[in-house]
């Protein structure tokens, strides 16, 4: 099988392999509407902007202002007590719009936070963590090169990975690491320890803040203003300079370790080198726009191949959402849905925005061990009972 594209309607089979891999989950309608469709038609139909209602996280304690959407406060978010709890609502208002919609940006948003992964528990306030998943979902099919700079300036990132702390006369090796190691090139791929070590210091000095936990302006006088050499090339670089000279030396390993991660995370963990090469091609005459590339491998013979069928083991994610959907029955008004998700989710493993390490989750047979399998079985009979209190003819109903 090649990136030839397929052409002719999905049916039934393919329409399932598709939604399993390009959403978090699916109902019988979207099933029978996908499966009439060819690939290219298919895949349109899913970038198809599916809003919900539930546009920002809401706290509905305590009752008083700022409360309730206190993102959307005339009140500096920061100064808002409980910022701890906020930053599990904003889990759970994930959750939510997860759970209500079918939306191919959902799981390709969720791809790029296994890439620049952050963690909520060293971000700060919530607004941050809100304004990082926003730049994710933006970007989530636009251009990595043009991501790649926004992240590096994105207030969770610098707070995360301790760019705030990197200064000219203290510089902090810690993002310049992770950017080529995790990020971009893939561990000991194409750079040395003098790129990082330069890297940091064009880097330096984004660590002023007007008012407390606000927007991480540029500071000139804890900037490095003396000569950098990165990847061979010499001058006075500052952010926008590492970026830069970064896809232009390293545009093929950084084409290749993208691909390689879309293709480990929507194909199969077992890599085609070949496929892999032709998507890296793609991405490098498109000028790194991920649409394309996303595009090519979902038309694909080779993305339907039956080789790569029951390839890859759920995430916890995606074992709760694709459960629930595809039963779509009701469950008591009283249950918390989006808190319980995400409690069980941690549960098996998987605390939603907050990953293992840097790294992010691994994925695939990681998710398995004798702690998280029970938690899974356990999680099925949770959702089963729910039901059975609502309505127990829904049972029935399924079955006819």
């Amino acid at each position: 099988m090649s990136l030839t594209p397929l052409t002719s309607n999905l049916g039934v089979s393919r329409a399932k392999h598709l939604l399993r891999r390009a959403c978090f989950h699916y109902n019988k309608n979207l099933l029978y509407t996908i499966s009439e469709l060819n690939a290219e038609q298919a895949i349109e139909y899913l970038l198809q902007d599916n809003t919900v209602s539930y546009t920002e996280p809401y706290d509905p304690l305590p009752t008083e202002n700022p409360h309730g959407f206190w993102l959307s406060s005339s009140e500096y978010p920061p100064d808002i007590p409980n910022q701890a709890r906020k930053r599990g609502l904003l889990s759970q208002w994930w959750f939510y719009n997860m759970v209500n919609r079918n939306n191919l940006k959902d799981k390709l948003l969720f791809f790029l936070h296994t890439t620049f992964t952050i963690s909520s528990g060293d971000v700060g306030a919530s607004h941050y963590f809100y304004d990082h998943l926003r730049l994710l979902e933006y970007f989530s099919d636009g251009n990595l090169r043009v991501l790649a700079k926004k992240i590096t300036l994105d207030n969770a990132m610098l707070n995360y990975l301790d760019n705030t702390q990197n200064n000219a006369n203290n510089p902090n090796e810690n993002y310049a690491r992770e950017l080529y190691e995790l990020f971009t090139l893939g561990e000991g791929n194409g750079y040395t320890q003098e790129d990082i070590t330069e890297s940091a210091r064009a880097l330096t000095g984004y660590n002023r803040f007007k008012t407390y936990l606000g927007v991480i302006e540029f500071n000139q006088n804890t900037f490095d203003k003396g000569s950098k050499t990165i990847f061979g090339r010499t001058g006075n670089w500052g952010y926008n300079d590492v970026i830069d000279i970064l896809f232009e030396e390293k545009k093929d390993l950084i084409a290749d370790f993208i691909c390689t991660k879309i293709y480990r995370y929507f194909v199969s963990p077992q890599i085609d080198s070949s496929i892999v090469s032709v998507m890296a091609k793609t991405l490098k005459e498109g000028a790194f726009e991920m649409l394309p590339v996303l595009k090519q491998l979902f038309k694909s013979e080779h993305f339907f191949d039956s080789v790569n069928n029951n390839v890859i083991i759920k995430s916890p994610i995606d074992l709760m959402l694709g459960l629930h959907r595809s039963l779509s029955f009701q469950y008591p008004d009283n249950v918390d849905l989006e808190l319980n998700f995400r409690n069980k989710c941690r549960d098996m493993g998987q605390e939603i925005f907050s990953p293992v390490d840097v790294a992010g989750w691994q994925g695939n047979h990681d998710w398995i061990n004798s702690e998280t399998l029970p938690k899974r079985w356990e999680f099925a009979d949770y959702l089963l009972i729910k039901y059975w209190q609502k309505n127990k003819n829904q049972f029935k109903t399924f079955i006819k």
